[in-house]
């Protein structure tokens, strides 16, 4: 029996080509291990995908993302120190930020109502979100907010300057002051919501405070003119001066126009005289006619400011006619005149930061003609007449 030893060593030093090949064969091994071996012993603790996941099962990719998402906010309150808050004042009747105000108000500026061409205020309140305007039959503007209107307006409690435009009899503005110019308005607040723990009566549903120019916004005098078809003319004067510690602003405006002629064929007497034309009587509807809405207005308005006493006030006539009455008959001769009268003496003194004294006294005075036309043959006018004292 022969035994034949095996000795690797021999092996090596005797044939070298031997070696090369054990040699190459390790580091085949060594690779195949990397490539297949490797990435499976490792699986549970990598961070990223293997083979293909769209994504890791310990959500670190929805980590990068919250991360990028914080930076993104960090860099965007940073920006925002570089803008611009309103300041605003209706909220809570002192000066605060936009961004700390209790309710929810919109601001707009001067800079705003040129850039959206608006000529009156209702045209300005009709980009508010949640404020809609309606027109009724005697040609008044309506103001709907959220979708709670009533009769003139009477939850909107509108100011000029802080003080209160909305009249004693029907309990609101638009009657007045649906068509208030623009030209010395320098910011208007609304509040989209109740306020009438601050602002009292008529505040149900909604606050619109028009804040107007001061002297030294002004700072000189602007006059301007406009004209259209209709026989339309309407010119203005805006004044505002410094005299040492006197400020002085002054603002006058006057609107006329004939109206656009519009043809009416029927209105609701047209069907009353269809049941008695057959019976011989006579027709007391104006219909198929003419229509055509003339207006007529004086606004004045004046701010005299001496140290810690402010005087402000206006004066405001209009009138306009005919128009359809709550019948929605055609008529020549239904008319309404209204005027409004009022002063506000305002004494402020800020003692420190946090403590001021405010005292104020004002005076209000309202005058209201009305004739409405029911029909022409009937003889039916309703002619009511109120004047007074507030």
């Amino acid at each position: 029996m022969r035994v034949i030893s095996f000795r690797p060593r021999n092996m090596l030093r005797q044939n070298p080509c031997f070696a090369l090949r054990v040699l190459r064969f390790l580091s085949k091994t060594i690779e195949m291990f990397f490539l297949f071996l490797f990435p499976f012993l490792l699986s549970p603790v990598v961070d990223h995908p293997v083979f293909g996941q769209e994504s890791p099962p310990d959500g670190s990719e929805t980590a990068n993302v919250s991360k990028e998402g914080e930076t993104g906010a960090k860099e965007q309150s940073e920006l925002s120190l570089f803008e611009d808050i309103p300041v605003v004042v209706t909220a809570s009747k002192k000066l605060e930020h936009l961004t700390e105000a209790p309710s929810m108000i919109s601001v707009i500026t001067a800079d705003d109502i040129q850039r959206m061409g608006a000529r009156n205020i209702m045209e300005v309140l009709r980009t508010i979100p949640g404020m809609e305007i309606i027109k009724d039959a005697w040609d008044i503007s309506q103001m709907a907010v959220r979708g709670l209107r009533s009769e003139r307006s009477t939850g909107v409690k509108i100011l000029v300057d802080g003080h209160a435009l909305n009249d004693p009899v029907t309990g609101g503005a638009t009657e007045f002051y649906d068509d208030l110019p623009l030209k010395n308005i320098r910011r208007i607040e609304v509040i989209r919501g109740p306020a009438s723990a601050l602002y009292g009566a008529n505040a149900f549903v909604s606050v619109v405070n028009i804040i107007t120019k001061n002297a030294l916004e002004i700072n000189g005098a602007e006059v301007s003119l406009g004209a259209g078809s209709f026989r339309t003319f309407n010119p203005s004067l805006l004044f505002g001066k410094m005299l040492n510690e006197l400020e002085i602003s002054l603002y006058a405006d006057y609107y006329t126009t004939a109206g656009a002629k519009l043809r009416i064929n029927a209105d609701t007497l047209s069907l009353y005289d269809e049941e008695r034309i057959p019976y011989g009587f006579p027709p007391i509807s104006l219909a198929p006619g003419d229509f055509q809405d003339q207006r007529e207005k004086l606004h004045l308005a004046y701010k005299l400011k001496y140290l810690d006493f402010t005087l402000h006030g206006g004066f405001l006539e209009k009138s306009w006619g005919p128009f359809l009455t709550d019948w929605y008959m055609l008529n020549t001769l239904s008319s309404e005149n209204v005027q409004h009268l009022y002063s506000d003496l305002e004494y402020r003194h800020f003692f420190t930061e946090r403590l001021e004294f405010k005292g104020k006294v004002y005076a209000d005075y309202f005058r209201g003609r009305l004739k409405e036309q029911a029909a022409t043959l009937l003889a039916a006018e309703i002619r009511q007449r109120l004047e007074f004292l507030i």
